[in-house]
């Protein structure tokens, strides 16, 4: 009778050992799924719920030279101002809408022109790795003063009375019109840094930055210092032949705020495309995050790029 006892005492203690067990290996499990889902929200809350995608429609078709290496553009007074890159054939042109050249002015074959803004008067040439702009007359082109910057120059816009500079990371610099820096701002979508920012614009209040090796802009809200929204331009691959080199990217962004035109380019495009932006969400036809994720992050040089395949 005892041994029954004890018997069933043993069977008891055993089964709620067992139970214990099994409930620790489920809260356990749940802990994990937990996590999971913690690191589902953290890295692809961003995708779907902070930033939609918009795309684009095509308004009109403009030639473009293919032998210019866009690295900036703008519009004023319907009259295109282009920075072209490359050593030896780096230059600042002012371009009718027909395609006609109207006027140039050619760098030092040691610089490689990058982006192009204008404060109304003046145009802000950057380089790329020499650490140096150029503050133009912008009628004549003539160099009116030099400026310089302790980080690659990418893209440039004058944007609240200062000059914003992009150095392809995921910071912008801000500098007062004399050109000294007032303060640098890291650009996040969500929680996931924005590397690669390129030529950027101002576009209805906000700063559209060209993401480099993508086909993607990014509208930054500078006051939030995030993305509030992308436009894919993966449609205008259909209208461009590309080239062996890999080079013949998109870059390029001008808007003209008085008739609400946006104009987009790239580097030895054969066209230059008056765009609007499509306001309806769409699923990207690509991942936004795929060139960003293995680019460096804020105060981290970009990485380094050689001649055979130049980026900005």
């Amino acid at each position: 009778y005892q041994r029954r006892v004890h018997g069933e005492e043993k069977s008891q203690q055993i089964s709620v050992s067992v139970s214990s067990f099994m409930a620790g290996q489920m809260c356990r499990w749940a802990v994990v799924q937990a996590c999971v889902l913690c690191l589902v929200v953290l890295f692809w809350w961003p995708v779907s719920a902070v930033a939609p995608t918009y795309g684009i429609v095509i308004k009109a078709e403009l030639p473009h030279s293919t032998s210019a290496f866009t690295q900036g553009l703008l519009i004023r007074d319907n009259v295109l101002y282009e920075s072209v890159g490359l050593n030896g054939r780096s230059a600042v042109r002012k371009v009718a809408l027909d395609g006609t050249e109207l006027q140039r002015e050619n760098l030092d074959a040691k610089y490689f022109a990058e982006g192009l803004c204008d404060n109304g008067s003046e145009l802000l040439q950057l380089t790329w790795r020499s650490n140096v702009g150029f503050i133009r007359d912008i009628n004549t082109f003539k160099v009116k003063r030099t400026v310089s910057y302790n980080h690659e120059g990418w893209g440039c816009v004058f944007f609240n009375n200062q000059w914003v500079v992009s150095d392809g990371s995921n910071r912008l610099f801000y500098y007062d019109p004399d050109f000294r820096l007032v303060q640098t701002t890291p650009i996040f979508w969500g929680n996931l840094p924005v590397t690669n920012m390129n030529e950027l614009e101002v576009v209805q209040g906000l700063i559209y930055a060209n993401i480099w090796g993508s086909d993607f802009i990014a509208a930054i809200d500078p006051s939030s210092a995030s993305v509030q929204y992308w436009v894919d331009c993966t449609v205008l691959k259909a209208y461009i032949t590309g080239n062996a080199s890999g080079n013949d990217v998109l870059n390029g962004i001008a808007y003209d705020a008085a008739t609400d035109r946006l104009f987009l380019t790239g580097k030895l495009w054969p066209k230059i495309f008056q765009v609007a932006v499509d306001m309806t969400p769409r699923a990207p036809t690509t991942n936004p995050l795929s060139s960003l994720m293995t680019s460096f992050v804020d105060s981290t040089p970009p990485p380094p790029r050689h001649a055979g395949h130049r980026r900005a």
